[in-house]
């Protein structure tokens, strides 16, 4: 979400998104960013490179800084890994998003710092189901069949967000296999995203 920047609304600015990530928008360029500091005239953000970019209070112009709510959801990252993002509550008055109210945490690798680094290979970096689901089945490892739902073939778990609500397999037919602990709660979100995904799956 854009938001300008104003010299009056400094102080709710700063309050919201200092130290957070977002990305610095000037006509068609968009970088990713994290802001350093915030006076009454000016913002200062630094980029993957320690390259340095300012925005001045009360431009009219199309530069301001596009904020990056965040929200729980599950992102493939390659590498038989999938990577969830999750809202800390507490820290709602923060927009964009930073260590202070998010938390990354990899399917198969554990938690990560919220830096360039994972912040480049969810927003940026991540590659779709099909090509995710076919490197957890060859490594046995784990994917995001959709934002909300995760196969981890490692422990056989099937996650909605970071709750296990089941058992995944992969059979030697080339099918996901899915036993819900609630299938009167999941069964048809779970088959809406396979089929919506083109994966072969069936509940069992």
């Amino acid at each position: 979400m854009f938001e300008k920047f104003t010299s009056v609304g400094h102080g709710d600015f700063k309050q919201r998104y200092l130290g957070t990530y977002g990305f610095f928008k000037e006509g068609n360029k968009r970088v990713l960013v994290q802001i350093k500091a915030i006076d009454r005239n000016q913002v200062t953000f630094i980029d993957r490179n320690k390259i340095v970019y300012y925005l001045n209070a009360d431009r009219d112009s199309d530069i301001g800084f596009e904020f990056i709510p965040p929200k729980t959801s599950w992102y493939n990252v390659g590498g038989g890994d999938c990577l969830l993002v999750r809202r800390i509550p507490a820290r709602q008055y923060l927009r964009g998003i930073c260590d202070r109210n998010t938390q990354i945490i990899g399917c198969i690798t554990g938690g990560k710092p919220v830096d360039f680094a994972a912040l480049i290979a969810i927003f940026e970096s991540t590659i779709s189901v099909q090509k995710a689901a076919e490197q957890a089945v060859k490594s046995k490892s784990a994917f995001a069949v959709s934002p909300q739902f995760a196969v981890d073939l490692s422990t056989n778990k099937f996650l909605c967000f970071e709750t296990s609500i089941g058992q995944a397999t992969y059979s030697i037919e080339g099918k996901f296999k899915i036993d819900l602990d609630c299938p009167e709660m999941w069964s048809t979100e779970v088959r809406d995203v396979f089929n919506r995904n083109n994966l072969e799956m069936e509940l069992v």
